[in-house]
């Protein structure tokens, strides 16, 4: 993951992730190791007054989701 460019490559192909997207891997990424409440990534990625929202994150994810595997097959 390349913060500065804004690039996300998985086995060496390019992923196309759009802004959210990328701010919500950028937030995985940033606490490796740890698990994150949906009340955190929502502050993370949309900031205060998010945290009622959590179907955009779910959304999200799930959208995340769907690149990893259609980049790994």
């Amino acid at each position: 993951m390349d913060y500065a460019l804004h690039e996300v490559k998985l086995s060496g192909r390019t992923v196309q992730l759009t802004p959210t997207e990328f701010e919500l891997l950028r937030a995985l990424t940033r606490y490796p190791g740890r698990v994150l409440t949906h009340r955190q990534l929502l502050r993370e990625v949309w900031g205060p007054g998010c945290d009622g929202e959590s179907h955009m994150l779910r959304a999200n994810i799930s959208n995340l989701r769907r690149k990893d595997r259609a980049g790994s097959s």
